[in-house]
């Protein structure tokens, strides 16, 4: 998603936000034009709970209501999670209103079945009512999207999945981590022979 000079940011309400999979989906620099100012992405709308605490679940963005209420503030209705308590009626009306407000609809399918359900064809019926209708679908894998395009004939662009660990953990890991090498080689040579063998405590980042 990139605009010309000139041209408006596109603003997104995703579902849900608060996520690792959207929070590091933008450009990680700081400079006007290379992306990171062109994409605006609304916070989760709160969700209160009986005891006064907030939660983005069950998401407020996926009711007709609140779509018709705020679509001044967004282009493009991006749909990734948080959708299971919801019925396949309510989803296609979800997406039938964000049409008729004339917003994009983008859904990313992240689990062809959901492990935390048990039925797999509660996912499946939920998906039957996104994928179909979405301006555009998706997903993380090859695999995910030849799946995709057999079940509902969609072609779904594969984006890996982003970092999950923030960027500045990974750093602070690697160069811990190669701090850990440089002691280890220190203590191999030294002619203490009494100093107890370093531990392999090398960390994997995924």
């Amino acid at each position: 998603m990139r605009s010309r000079p000139g041209e408006a940011m596109i603003r997104v309400a995703s579902v849900p936000a608060d996520h690792p999979y959207v929070a590091h989906l933008s450009p990680t620099g700081e400079t006007p034009g290379d992306g990171c100012d062109e994409v605006i992405r609304l916070t989760d709308p709160p969700v209160i709970a009986d005891d006064g605490s907030t939660r983005w679940w069950p998401p407020r963005i996926l009711d007709p209501a609140w779509l018709r209420e705020h679509a001044g503030e967004f282009d493009v209705l991006h749909v990734h999670f948080g959708f299971e308590s919801f019925s396949p009626e309510h989803l296609r009306e979800v997406v039938d209103v964000a049409h008729e407000l004339g917003k994009g609809v983008v859904v990313t399918v992240h689990d062809l079945r959901n492990p935390h359900i048990k039925d797999p064809a509660a996912q499946l019926s939920r998906l039957d009512a996104l994928v179909p209708a979405a301006d555009a679908v998706i997903t993380l894998t090859q695999g995910a999207a030849d799946a995709i395009l057999a079940r509902w004939s969609r072609d779904a662009v594969v984006v890996h999945h982003p970092h999950i660990v923030p960027l500045d953990v990974m750093a602070a890991l690697l160069l811990d981590d190669t701090s850990s090498r440089t002691n280890r080689a220190d203590a191999r040579s030294s002619d203490d022979s009494t100093a107890a063998p370093a531990r392999n405590n090398r960390r994997r980042i995924g």
